[in-house]
This record gives C-alpha cells, structure tokens and sequence, in this order.
C-alpha cells in the first residue's frame, strides 16, 4: 500500500493519529524522522530496519466445541497480530540516497479490525549495533468499534428466521425482535445510539406498528411490532435505508379476550348503560342492575395499556396433585419450544409469571436457563414455583414482550442454591476443603490433603449470572469441597458441570464419607469391601471410563457419552431408591437397585489420577430442594385474555351526579363527556350532563332553548365538529326525528329526515369523515328488525340508503344507484341493541353483538365490518364473549380496540370486559 491508497482511504496525511487510540476498520498513520547520534538527519535508514507490530492479547475461545488436544484450558485464540506497514519518505522507490530530501521520513501505517485494547512495539535495528533499539515498547491502543454497519448488523428474535421460515403471530398482537449492532469488520458494538437509524416495513398488508428501544445490553435494540391484520407478509428491517433483513410472517387473526379479573374487583353487573374511553381509560355511567333498580354511579376503568403491549395475552391453570400442607417446590414441565416458535412467549422465557389462585400475590419461580438440557427454549422447560402449602391450583400468565424476568432461583431455594456469583473465595461462603478425603481408600491415594486454591470462581463460563465455580488440578493439587445442608431422606439434588473432556476425578456426591486407608497390606479387594456403602455419586471418573460419565461406587461406566459443554446430573431420592439422571433424559445405573441415601452435604471432588494429564471443569446452579414421588403437576388448556396487574375499577364524579337512567347516550367531546336523555321508571330524560375528565366533576347543562320532543331513550348520539347529533330512540314510540345540539352555544337544532327512513330505535350510529352512518335497530311500524345502513352526509345534509335496496331509483332517500351496496354479498343477521364502531388506518364501520334471529330475541354471536369505500360486508369472528346485547363499549389504542362492558348474555347480566381487536386495516405508528 503506497502513500497514495492511504491518502485515498480517509487517512489523515494532514497530521499524525495518535498512537493510543483507533477505531476499527480506519487506517491509522503516524511518522517518524530519522536522526543520527549528533541530531542530524540520517538518511541512510530504509523501511527494512523497522519491526512495528500491534499485538492482540491471548483469549479464551468458549465456544470452541472440538476435542482438545491440551487440557485443562478452553483453546487459546488471539484476535489478531497486525503488522505495522512502514513507508519511506522516498516515493520513487528508488535507494535512499544523500540527494533524496525525504528519505529520513518514515510512514507508518496500520488498519486495526478488531476492538479491544492491543499493545504497540516498535523497534529499530541499527546498522552500528547487534541488538535492536525499542522505540515504542507495549504501549496500549484503545481501539474503538466503528459506526453500525448494515452489511453485519444482525437481526434475531423467534419473529424472524435466517431460514425464511414462515413465523407465527398474532394479528393485533406485540411481536418482539432484536437488532445486534456490528461494525463493517464484525465486531460487537457495546454501545447503544443508532435506534434511530432502523425502520421497519412490512408489506402485502395494511401498515404495522412498530418502535424501537433499547435493550439493557449495550449495543443490542428491541424491536416491538404489532402486524395489522392476519395473513402471510415479507418483513423487511432496514439500517440507514439499507436492508438488513427480510422475510416471511404468517399471522393469524386476533382472538377475543376477556379483561382477565384476578386481582381486579370489578363492578356489578348491568345493562342499557354507557361507556366512552378517554386517554385509554373507560368511563361508565348509568344502567340497570339485574333487579332492574337504576345506577347513578360513575366509574372509571384504568386499563394500564396505554399501549396494547402493557398486557399478558395468555393464560393457563396449573394443577398439583398430592399438594403437600407445607410449602413446596413444584417443579413444572412447560413446552416453551412450542410457546417461542408460535410467537406467544418471549425467546428467553421472561414474561412467565405464576399468580396464586386468589390473585392476591406472585408466586416466586425459577426457569432453568436456555443452555441448560431442560432450558427456556425446550420442549419440556424445568420451570421451578414455591407453592403455598396445600395449593392445589394457581395461575401462570404469558404473552408480554415487554416484560422483565422475576425468574430468581434464590427466591425459590433460598440457602440451598449455589450459583458462585462471587469474587471471594469459596472459603468465605460457607465451602470448606477437607484436608484429608478420597475417592478410595488405598494405600496410594488416602491422605490426599486438598488445597484451597484448588477452587474459585471464574467468569469464563456460567450456566446463570455471570461466574461459576473451576475446580482446577492443572495449576493446583486439587481436594474435596463441601458445604453442609440440613438432612434430607426425601431430595432433589440437580448440579451442572462445564465438561472440557479432560481426564481426573471431578464429581459430585451427596454424602461422600471421609474415609482413613487401612492397613496397606490388604488387598484393594479388601479396602474396596470396607467403604461405605452409601458414598454416592456421579460426574467424571476417567481412571474408570474416559469416554463416558461414571457413576460410584465403586466406580463404573455407563451409557451417557462425554461432550463438551454443560451438562446437568440430577440425584433423586424418594428415601426407598435412589436416581441418578444425565441430562434429564437418560436414568444412569447404580450399583444395586435398592440403593438409597440421605443427603447431608454438597461435596465436590478434584483429584489428579495416576498416569492421566491433569484437568479442569466448571460447576454451577446447584440445587437442593425436597422431593416427593407423589407430588406431580401439569398446565390445562390455553385460554386467551387481557391482564394486568395494575388494572383498577374507582368511582368518580361522586358530586352531584346525574339522576340515575337506562337508555341514554354518551359522547366525548374534548376533554368532557355528555350525558343525554334516557329512561327510568318509564319516564323519558330530555337533559344534558357534562363530565369533566380532569377534574372529575359533573355540571348540569341548561340549553339556551328547548323542544317538548327532546325527551327519549334507546336513540343515537355522535359528534362531528363542535356538535351533538341525535337519532330516533322511543318515547315510549319509536322516533325518527333528527337532532343537533352545539356544545359551544348550548342550543338545540332540528335537523332534516328522510322520508323513507322509518322510525326506529336500538339502532347504532357512528361517525367518518364527514358522514355519519346509522345502522339496524327496530322499527315498530313494520313490526321487525332492520338490517338497513342508512348515511347522512353533514356539509349538504343530505341521507342516503346505502342498502339492503329493494329498489335503486325510489325518491325516498335511496339516492344515486352507485351509492348502494351490490348483491350478491353475505350480510349480518338484523338487530338492535349491539355495539357498532367506525375506526381503521381505513375506516369500516364494526358491529358487535346484539339480538335479532327470527325470534328477534336470539343472541349474536359475532362481529362483523361494513368497508364504508367498497360498501361491503364481512364477516369477521363469532365467538361466545360477543353473544351479548344492551352492552356498551369504546375504543382504545388509538382505535385498533374494542372494549365491551356489560349487558344481557347467556340468559343472566354480565359484569365483564372484552375486548375486540378491530385494527386490520392499519396501526398507527406508536409514539415510544
């Protein structure tokens, strides 16, 4: 490389870099001047007589799975050794010479591709001296990431898949992804400050909403993402404008859910009541109870999702059988691989939570880490959940991507947890190290004093937190650790061992003796006949097996091979047999099959063997808990909900409330809600009520004028501008007259009708743009349901029947032919008494529920869209939840939600909350 490329390649030839900073990937350039020992310069030098290098430092490779050919250490790898490109000042090339006038100058020139902190040497050989002279001897080099690069930044998550495999979602629902930050030579940015450098787009569907964060690990970005509608579509992540990623996601539709009520005390039931939402918060008024007495009250329903991510989608009851009266650990075993992959639970498992059956309180859980055999990610998790005693049933809670893990193993096992999260000595935290232990009693190996240093932690490897106990014999004589636990007939006992594949003794017992050798001139046959019989254990024996794991005593092979990595034994004893399991799968044989112990110690054994290289292995997350053969549990089936902790019913507005009513109206315009008319005891409302949100208060409205015909019930109410717009309703007859009250000026306006609009009353109506649209209802003149939309069109005041027509050309208010919807198409079953909604990214007019059937009393169950551009119908979901009428309902997250409250359903008056994704024709984007 000349002079030239560098210049051309963003170095700064203006002036020297300094020698201890970098960044990677850019060329760093510095010079030097030849002098000879009277200061004068020398010209006589050539680049040859410099030796500069930078020198990465020597790491461990963890990840390195082959078969070591030293022990005890994980391979050794440096990232990298740069060699230092020296350019002399004589460009030409030509011999340096006394005519050249730059041929004491010397470039020097390095383009560092990994960060880290390297050193820098320099040396100069001179031709008057046999040893070389050191110019820059180690200085260190702080060699920085360079900016985020979209040709190796990553992107991961159970969202996306490198393999374009379809993914599963669900339409309405968060997703979560990540974005790991490199630089262009791949290193790891640990360093968050380009979130706002990614966009999303998902395409072949209305738009998705999506934002960005970061995640607590510096360099790594959550990525949050609620698809529209369902369907399969390609995702495409960009950087810069430069993409990153794209592939394939199926979502399915959104389920309905019920607010889930544990731990939320939720008002009684009633029916022809009102509510509206205000910044995502429902406020109810009025209704009737079941014994049909009138409710005056004002309540306020804090959903705690102002975004539609602050919820769990998922629950399940969890069911013990033999529950203990005393508190237990419940082991569960939980499918996450089928959880993750469906894109219903977080990829590293922390949004599970446990809830007592009461909801009163969590219940502490431990998941067994991702590594691990039986790990969050597997189709059969190790989930661990400190039950109450005599708990037969509690609550586990999933399907929050913005949730942080409570998992905590301590909570669970307190003192009988060992996870080595120290820098301190074992010595220190309760271990001590016998001077006098062995795995056997002969002559050789007895008073084999063990050395304390043998044992510390180290942060190389762990299987939870960040540090994990070596035992190590390559540096160290080795010895027995233990640390005493209150006895136990009945006990599980699970520990994890780093396996390098080297030879020694490593291995782990619950009751290992400390035995004294015996007179050496017996026979081993004879040593072995005296040992205890009850010393137990499991780990790596390679005096007796070096190619699988062995299991005492007295030692012998079995069927579980070696491989590096992590690996987990777990001692069972139900105080009549004794199990030993490897890696949750497979049973290793024991001497006899009536062994059984107690377990009084964890002890930890690292021992040299005779003739064998010496060794190391790592040990971590061990637990000790009861067992009890009879205690098993298992997870019912799947039910989809909407729960938060934090969600809360509160009665406001308790100050001079309205009268208390059925059958009236509410409506939110600015920051106030309006109550109009209404029934009770037969008797019609024609008042107005205005609820003001920030202060909670209530204030009778006194119109500027009136009309004797105001009074009514089971009408209609919008807004659209500064105005209230009411249709028909009964008084006690159906109504068909039209209404505007300006908020502002406080009067009342009669508006135009059509003629061929009959009177009629349970009907909804609902605003776009510019019109409002008025659908079903009962229509007591003709003695039946309608299944008619009617619009009316507020700047030329003008309704139109946009259909079901029987004739296109009648002047009663059809108007124009293309204005009415085309058959063939699949309408929804007339009614009244449902809940209808305009929102979406492309307005469509939803309705919910309802009775109608030839009865005109029969429950629907369904939920339907009415598209206000194509004028079609289509049918959208039935479900139980929706067969509901005289219920109320608003929406919430920025419309993409419907919440119904209330009503008659099944026969009896309900209480409940449900809520109705009806967001498929676009997200807003979020503002996080």
């Amino acid at each position: 490389q000349t002079l030239e490329d560098l210049m051309m390649n963003d170095a700064q030839c203006g002036g020297a870099d300094t020698l201890d900073s970098a960044q990677t990937g850019r060329p760093v350039v510095f010079g030097l001047r030849a002098k000879d020992g009277c200061g004068y310069r020398s010209l006589t030098s050539t680049a040859d007589d410099f030796d500069a290098t930078v020198t990465y430092p020597m790491i461990f490779n963890v990840s390195a799975m082959e078969e070591l050919e030293t022990c005890p250490d994980f391979p050794q790898t440096r990232f990298s050794n740069i060699s230092i490109a020296v350019h002399n000042g004589n460009l030409e090339g030509e011999e340096p010479a006394y005519c050249s006038s730059w041929s004491d100058v010397f470039v020097f020139s390095y383009t560092p591709t990994f960060f880290g902190e390297p050193l820098m040497s320099i040396s100069y050989e001179s031709g008057s001296s046999d040893t070389d002279k050191t110019l820059i001897d180690n200085v260190m080099v702080a060699v920085d990431t360079a900016p985020i690069s979209s040709a190796t930044t990553k992107v991961i998550g159970s969202v996306v898949d490198a393999d374009d495999v379809h993914v599963v979602c669900e339409a309405g629902v968060e997703s979560r992804f990540q974005v790991v930050a490199y630089d262009e030579s791949g290193n790891r940015i640990m360093k968050h400050g380009d979130a706002d450098k990614l966009a999303v787009n998902v395409m072949e569907t209305p738009s998705a909403s999506y934002f960005v964060e970061n995640a607590p690990e510096p360099g790594i970005y959550n990525v949050f993402i609620t698809y529209a509608a369902s369907g399969t579509f390609t995702l495409q992540v960009t950087l810069s404008n430069n993409t990153i990623y794209e592939g394939t996601v199926t979502c399915s539709g959104s389920m309905i859910r019920m607010m889930d009520q544990l731990n939320i005390d939720f008002p009684e039931a009633r029916f022809e009541h009102t509510v509206v939402s205000y910044n995502d918060d429902l406020y109810v008024f009025g209704g009737a109870r079941s014994d049909k007495t009138y409710l005056d009250a004002t309540l306020k329903f804090d959903l705690d999702i102002k975004q539609s991510s602050m919820y769990y989608s998922f629950k399940r009851m969890v069911m013990v059988d033999s529950m203990p009266e005393e508190v237990f650990n419940v082991e569960l075993h939980l499918d996450t691989e089928m959880l993750i992959s469906s894109g219903k639970l977080k990829e590293d498992c922390s949004d599970l939570r446990f809830f007592t059956w009461e909801g009163d309180s969590t219940l502490p859980m431990w998941v067994e880490p991702s590594q691990a055999p039986a790990g969050c990610g597997s189709s059969s998790t190790s989930v661990w959940i400190r039950v109450p005693g005599g708990m037969e049933r509690f609550w586990m809670y999933y399907g929050n991507k913005q949730a942080k893990s409570t998992s905590d193993a301590s909570s669970v096992f307190g003192d009988m947890f060992e996870d080595f999260e120290y820098t301190n000595s074992p010595l220190d935290m309760g271990w001590t190290v016998e001077d006098v232990t062995s795995d056997s009693c002969t002559p050789d190996a007895g008073y084999n004093p063990g050395e304390a240093a043998s044992f510390y932690t180290s942060d190389l490897v762990s299987m939870t937190g960040t540090r994990s106990l070596r035992a190590n014999i390559a540096d160290f004589l080795g010895g027995s650790l233990e640390k005493a636990v209150p006895m136990m007939k009945r006990f599980t006992m699970k520990v994890y061992m780093y396996d390098l594949k080297c030879e020694g003794a490593h291995f782990v017992s619950p009751d290992f003796k400390v035995c004294q050798p015996a007179d050496p001139l017996m026979g081993s046959a004879q040593y072995k006949a005296k040992l205890p019989n009850l010393d137990n254990g499991v780990g790596v024996y390679t005096s007796s097996d070096n190619d699988t794991y062995c299991v005492m005593y007295p030692w012998h092979s079995s069927t579980a091979v070696r491989e590096h990595g992590w690996h987990s034994f777990t001692l069972r004893d139900d105080d009549e047999h004794l199990r030993i399991v490897y890696d949750e799968e497979m049973v290793l044989p024991l001497r006899a099959a009536d062994v059984t112990t107690d377990i009084t110690k964890i002890f930890l054994r690292a021992a040299r063997l005779p003739d064998e290289d010496f060794s190391s292995v790592f040990w971590d997350s061990i637990l000790i808990t009861e067992y009890n053969p009879a205690v098993s549990s298992a997870y019912m089936e799947e039910q989809p909900v909407i729960f938060s902790r934090e969600a809360r019913w509160e009665t406001v507005g308790v100050q001079n409330p309205p009268p208390a009513r059925q059958a009236h109206t509410a409506v939110v315009y600015q920051t106030a809600m309006y109550i109009f008319a209404g029934e009770r005891s037969a008797y019609q409302y024609s008042d107005i009520w205005r609820f003001d949100f920030e202060s909670s208060s209530w204030e009778f409205q006194r119109p500027i004028n009136s009309f004797d015909d105001l009074g009514r019930s089971d009408h209609s109410a919008v807004v659209y501008n500064h105005s209230m717009f009411v249709y028909g309703g009964r008084s006690p007859a159906a109504l068909g007259d039209f209404w505007a009250y300006d908020f502002e000026s406080k009067t009342w306006s009669r508006m135009p009708t059509s003629p061929g609009m009959m009177p009629r009353f349970g009907h909804s109506a609902a605003v776009s743009h510019n019109k409002m649209y008025v659908y079903g209802g009962y229509i007591s003149e003709e003695g039946k349901l309608t299944d008619e939309i009617w619009s009316y069109a507020f700047e030329d005041m003008q309704w139109t029947k946009i259909g079901p027509r029987t004739n296109n050309f009648e002047s009663n208010g059809s108007g124009d032919p293309s204005d009415a919807m085309l058959f063939p198409q699949e309408i929804p079953e007339a009614r009244l008494s449902m809940t209808a909604v305009i929102t979406g990214m492309e307005p469509a007019l939803y309705i919910v529920g309802g009775i109608g059937g030839a009865s005109m009393m029969e429950e629907q169950p369904d939920l339907w869209k009415f598209d206000i551009e194509q004028l079609e119908w289509k049918w959208m979901a039935s479900n139980s939840l929706l067969a509901r009428y005289d219920s109320a309902g608003a929406l919430i997250a920025d419309g993409s939600i419907l919440v119904l409250f209330g009503g008659h359903g099944d026969g009896d008056f309900m209480s409940d909350a449900v809520f109705v994704y009806v967001g498929e024709t676009g997200l807003q984007q979020s503002n996080h």
